[in-house]
């Protein structure tokens, strides 16, 4: 079954200095707003993220990361990414321990639900990067 994991990424405070190398920092709420079922042909709006779980699955554990990212002159603190979907959760946790632990890898391998080797980017590792937190949500299902 594929599923849409839709999300929400505000900037709700921002500042520019006024030099042209001066200061800046952009902060975000970021929170995640639904999962739905979708065909596999659908479309997804632009703050959305698309998983395949098993058929009949009625509610799924999201785990996503919360990070900061910037340059040499300011951070944008609070983005979110939509990490990966699972119907356990015990899955779900075991997946939030090795991205702790891992918190500093570019990418990061796990198996899924069906037993696929996954490698996803960690938005969260670099020289101005880094992570705030990992976590998980359980989400009901809606058709």
């Amino acid at each position: 079954m594929r599923i849409r994991v839709d999300y929400t990424q505000e900037c709700v405070d921002t500042h520019m200095g006024e030099a042209e190398y001066d200061e800046w920092w952009d902060r975000y709420d970021s929170q995640i707003t639904g999962v739905f079922q979708i065909g596999h042909d659908d479309t997804v709006p632009y703050y959305s993220e698309t998983f395949l779980i098993p058929d009949g699955a009625s509610e799924v554990y999201v785990v996503y990361m919360i990070y900061d990212e910037g340059d040499s002159f300011g951070s944008a603190y609070g983005k979110i990414d939509i990490l990966h979907t699972t119907i356990s959760e015990f899955e779900a946790n075991k997946l939030v321990t090795k991205i702790d632990s891992d918190h500093e890898q570019y990418t990061i391998k796990f198996s899924d639900d069906f037993g696929r080797e996954i490698s996803i980017n960690n938005r969260g590792a670099g020289y101005f990067e880094s992570v705030r937190h990992v976590g998980y949500k359980r989400f009901r299902i809606f058709s």
